[in-house]
């Protein structure tokens, strides 16, 4: 292993959080983030509530989320559950499936999210981080587990059975268990998770179209419907409060539908993944510390139905190590840390392919003076035989004792393979293009992506109750990758690959914004009401085309009363401006049906223009036996307006979900 590059290459950019961000303000709310002005977590969409990230899902479970720079084909955000980096995505879809936290055991007021790039907590990030923390463990024996069944507008069930529609014929879940054992004396736990989902995808208009991918008209053999999941983690450790030390492992095997782009179709895949990790941190009198993170990782792809001639045979395995010191007090924090990470890919065309990856990282914020905060950070990556440099300092200023104002600016760079891992594997030979007969591909030297950013946030707190934080920000993509392919039609199987380009140096400039505004009239009342701004203020065709799936505007608003402490009600309204798929156009108007139909015959037209909509969910959650059992029932889009997230996926009207959670 080759020594850690001894280089921090800082350029001077302007930096701030929001108006707390020296005090550590989480960038989702800056009032208190309790469960109850959070809201209670009952499936995938409500981990992406309010954070900013624009979410495009084909079937309520995985997801494609837009990294603020690089758009949603580009890296997706790094998650970390319970402070350990694990990676739910393949190919730039988010399984959520794949976190090892069942969602009933996220405790939702530990929730951070940052888009962007940047460094938290020792943690480097290029596009944007996801932090997700579980419910405390309670001393001595604890057992949790839950389940749930739900039932959508157009779908069959939940309750009828009938073996010429879809089985089960519960929304997309069939039998499936969270589960999680525990054991805590003193500093020290173990705990085990178990995660084991089978579903299907029961929306008619999915169904109707991934059919032709399941069964061949020649023969009529069905090949498959379920999806299935099974995810096991094991971890132990122990927490002094000065010094921390946990081991962790995770294994989980899948049999999923993965949207592959290229294909322009989702693809029958077959997922295996493991990790295993270890973490020490430790802090010393006077504000000293260090962190400190070992991890490999082993993530295997193939295709289990062959209706192609092909096998993605993708096998990564990678090893990291990280490692900073720290010192934090009252007015200054200063950290300093690197990374090594190697890199080892097999897969059709490619043997033993090797990468390594050295980075460099600092961050340090100071308090000038009583009101005054400055920031700056710095990180230099050095593999594939290049450098990439990223940079951000700023400053914040409370201009009054309920008023903080702000500035930073950001530049960033990303190697290629980093950016776009699929294309660079391609130009090395990776075959997949080939064996799917995609033409178009053309292949030259990849190059850094490469971004700016200036934004301004403010930060108030208004009487009654009510504080308000806003940001807008100025982003231009000096040199972005954008993968681009005009998905064909073919009545029999609905899509087909079209000519697959990608443009390497795409360039533009964005405009983006949010404001967010909070209130508590009491203890037991908490609204909190978002707008996000998102518009290509200066690019080219392609660059426009691009972030025209992603929405100008939407405005989310939530309500969480809790009259009593063992009952909580919900309402969460969003309002989507209307999207557009323009690689997906020459689909518009034609036909999606089987001849091989599970469901009575019925007629469906493709979209790629997707209207706004208005979109109201209801939930009531309700414990009982002293907080052991908890019971949860979600009214989902009252409104029944039947709305896409994207042009090949569910069609969703009115639909409910009823889940219950048991805890020992």
């Amino acid at each position: 292993m080759k020594s850690l590059l001894p280089a921090l290459v800082i350029a001077l950019f302007f930096r701030v959080d929001s108006a707390l961000a020296f005090q550590n303000h989480d960038g989702i709310a800056p009032a208190e983030n309790d469960s109850t002005e959070a809201g209670f977590i009952l499936r995938s969409q409500d981990l992406f509530w309010q954070t900013g990230y624009h979410a495009v899902s084909l079937d309520r479970m995985s997801f494609m989320l837009d990294s603020h720079i690089y758009g949603r084909y580009g890296p997706s955000p790094d998650f970390y559950v319970d402070g350990i980096p694990f990676d739910p995505s393949t190919f730039g879809i988010t399984f959520t499936q794949l976190i090892p936290v069942p969602v009933h055991q996220i405790k939702q007021a530990a929730r951070l999210t940052e888009r962007g790039s940047g460094i938290r907590g020792g943690k480097p990030y290029h596009s944007g981080i996801i932090e997700l923390y579980s419910e405390p463990l309670k001393r001595g024996f604890s057992l949790s587990g839950t389940g749930q069944i739900g039932h959508n507008s157009g779908e069959p069930g939940p309750w009828a059975f009938d073996p010429e529609r879809v089985t089960p014929n519960v929304e997309r879940f069939g039998p499936w268990i969270d589960g999680m054992a525990a054991v805590r004396f003193g500093d020290w736990y173990a705990k085990g998770v178990l995660r084991t989902h089978s579903y299907v995808h029961v929306d008619e208009f999915l169904q109707n179209r991934m059919i032709n991918l399941r069964i061949l008209p020649e023969t009529g053999e069905l090949l498959g419907t379920e999806a299935e999941h099974t995810l096991g983690l094991a971890e132990t450790g122990f927490d002094t409060g000065r010094l921390e030390i946990r081991l962790q492992g995770i294994k989980s095997e899948s049999d999923e539908f993965l949207f592959f782009q290229p294909v322009a179709r989702e693809v029958p895949t077959h997922m295996e993944n493991s990790q295993l990790s270890g973490v020490v941190n430790a802090t010393f009198g006077n504000g000293f510390g260090i962190r400190s993170l070992v991890q490999f990782r082993d993530r295997s792809l193939g295709y289990r139905l062959h209706r192609y001639s092909h096998d993605f045979d993708w096998n990564r395995e990678s090893f990291l190590a990280r490692g900073s010191v720290f010192y934090d007090s009252d007015k200054t924090f200063i950290e300093l840390g690197g990374e090594v990470e190697d890199v080892t890919l097999e897969a059709a065309g490619l043997t033993n392919e090797e990468d390594q990856y050295r980075r460099g990282f600092f961050q340090m914020r100071l308090a000038l003076t009583k009101s005054l905060a400055f920031e700056t950070e710095g990180r230099v990556s050095a593999g594939e035989g290049d450098y990439a440099y990223s940079g951000s300092a700023g400053i914040s200023a409370d201009i009054t004792k309920n008023w903080n104002f702000g500035i930073r600016g950001r530049y960033d760079e990303l190697l290629p393979k980093l950016a776009r891992p699929l294309e660079e594997r391609v130009r090395s030979g990776y075959t997949i293009f080939d064996e799917l007969d995609i033409q178009g591909f053309y292949v030259s030297e990849g190059k850094k992506s490469r971004s700016r950013e200036i934004s301004i946030t403010q930060y108030a707190e208004i009487t009654g109750g009510i504080t308000v934080d806003s940001e807008i920000g100025w982003i231009e993509n000096l040199r972005l990758q954008i993968p681009f392919q005009y998905a064909a039609y073919n009545f029999p199987y609905s899509t087909e690959p079209g000519v697959y380009l990608l443009q390497e140096n795409e360039g533009g400039r964005r405009i983006t914004g949010n404001v967010r505004v909070h209130y508590r009239s009491s203890p037991r009342l908490r609204q909190t009401a978002a707008l996000y701004l998102n518009r290509v203020e200066k690019g080219n065709r392609l660059y426009n085309f691009y972030w025209q799936s992603t929405p100008e505007l939407s405005v989310q608003h939530s309500v969480n009363y809790k009259p009593f402490p063992d009952l909580e009600f919900q309402v969460k309204t969003q309002y989507v401006s209307n999207r557009e798929w323009p690689e997906f156009e020459r689909l518009d108007g034609e036909s999606n049906r089987s001849f091989y139909v599970q469901y009575p015959f019925r007629l469906f037209r493709f979209e790629n223009d997707l209207p706004a909509h208005l979109n109201i969910d209801v939930s009531v959650s309700k414990w009982f036996w002293d907080q052991r059992l908890r019971g949860a029932i979600l009214l989902k889009n009252l409104m029944n307006s039947d709305y896409q997230t994207h042009p090949l996926g569910i069609r969703e009207g009115f639909g409910y979900l009823v889940r219950v959670e048991m805890r020992l």
